[in-house]
């Protein structure tokens, strides 16, 4: 019987929240991003609803609340509002909650200019606006630094993208799929602000 991608997915966040557990007491909170339609980039088919099935998952099996779900979708999720969803999400969370970031959409990667990989590439998601005229990706490096500020009770990061096995510092995941080629316009990547 073959898996769906969304199936895969899911019996990957539920393997996570049976290992980490979700917290009863808090508030349940998540951030949704996906993208199928990319202004330079090669448009595909699933991330949106990969997105929806996993707000619709969150609301009915985990008793999230509709109201606490960000959701970014295609030409609304570039650069500059992933990154400010982001910090506004990392900035509404509580000790006590429970989190989930979810990304799908294309990834990718580009030379890494702190000396902080082994392969010396930075892995990167690629927002709507990628590779237009002086947006860079966002890298791994930055998810990190906003990502690791989180401080709640439990928290999940699916990142559903090409070369994400790295991206919040785990292991390569050894699954080899499509990547949209390594970002090389390295000058947009010195000053990676909003």
């Amino acid at each position: 019987m073959k898996i769906t991608r969304v199936a895969q997915i899911i019996t990957v966040f539920s393997l996570l929240i049976s290992q980490t557990g979700f917290a009863q007491e808090g508030t349940k909170r998540a951030l949704l991003i996906g993208i199928n339609k990319y202004e330079e980039l090669p448009w595909l088919s699933g991330s949106r609803n990969d997105v929806e099935v996993m707000k619709e998952i969150l609301i009915r099996r985990y008793d999230f609340p509709d109201q606490n779900i960000t959701t970014l979708f295609d030409e609304a999720a570039t650069r500059v509002a992933i990154l400010q969803a982001l910090e506004a999400f990392v900035a509404s969370v509580g000790p006590n909650d429970t989190v989930l970031v979810h990304y799908s959409g294309h990834g990718s990667q580009v030379q890494d200019l702190d000396g902080d990989e082994e392969d010396g590439l930075d892995e990167t998601i690629c927002p709507s606006d990628a590779r237009t005229e002086g947006v860079p990706d966002i890298t791994d490096d930055e998810l990190n630094g906003i990502l690791g500020r989180i401080d709640a009770a439990s928290y999940v990061v699916i990142l559903d993208s090409c070369h994400s096995g790295t991206a919040m510092r785990a292991a390569a995941s050894g699954i080899v799929s499509r990547s949209v080629p390594p970002d090389t316009r390295v000058e947009l990547y010195d000053d990676q602000s909003v």
